[in-house]
């Protein structure tokens, strides 16, 4: 009996855990997620419905950076502090929220909602970065171990779903300033300097 309860136990977790995840590298590259209608989790590229054949890719390419990564899964973990940055590209008017641990870190910026077909950007990251039109956010995150999701709360009118991106950036805390690199390495070459010194004194 005491055997049954504990498999019954071990399998209501395992149920629980999502069916995606994927470590990311905190290195800046962008990640490619689609969405479908207010207030959802995001989904990622490769899940559609069951009847359509698996691996079918349902996010369209990005450009300006091209070939963001479309193979990831919600929740996105990594540690450390870093910054994540999300941008809605398409049409304009969608808005996200992200989730750290499922605690909310945050939205993007919400504008006029009353334009449909207000597309100027497609699917080009830097173009949509560079239009004001866009909703993004850049949020914060400390040291410590992420797990990412992110849940649309606003379609763009007259539409149901979409694609859009994120990053993961290093913090200017966790990147050494110039300055910073040019005394340790000051330091160093001093350092060297001095036992060459030293063992030519002691050899002479």
């Amino acid at each position: 009996m005491i055997r049954s309860l504990l498999l019954f136990a071990t399998v209501l977790t395992f149920s629980a855990l999502p069916a995606f995840a994927t470590a990311i590298l905190v290195d800046g590259s962008y990640h490619e997620f689609r969405y479908q209608t207010a207030t959802q989790d995001v989904l990622p590229c490769f899940t559609g419905p069951s009847d359509i054949p698996p691996n079918t890719n349902f996010c369209t390419a990005s450009l300006n950076p091209s070939g963001a990564d479309a193979t990831s899964a919600p929740p996105w973990t990594f540690s450390g502090p870093a910054l994540l940055f999300i941008i809605d590209v398409g049409d304009k008017g969608d808005t996200f929220s992200a989730y750290d641990n499922s605690v909310l870190l945050g939205s993007t910026t919400t504008f006029n909602n009353t334009i449909p077909n207000n597309n100027s950007c497609g699917f080009d990251i830097g173009c949509s970065i560079a239009d004001n039109g866009y909703s993004r956010g850049t949020l914060a995150l400390g040291a410590g171990s992420h797990s990412i999701t992110i849940q649309i709360i606003q379609n763009a009118l007259g539409t149901s779903g979409g694609n859009s991106f994120f990053s993961v950036s290093p913090t200017l805390a966790s990147v050494p300033e110039p300055g910073t690199i040019a005394l340790l390495s000051g330091g160093l070459l001093a350092l060297g300097i001095d036992r060459l010194l030293r063992s030519k004194v002691l050899s002479a």
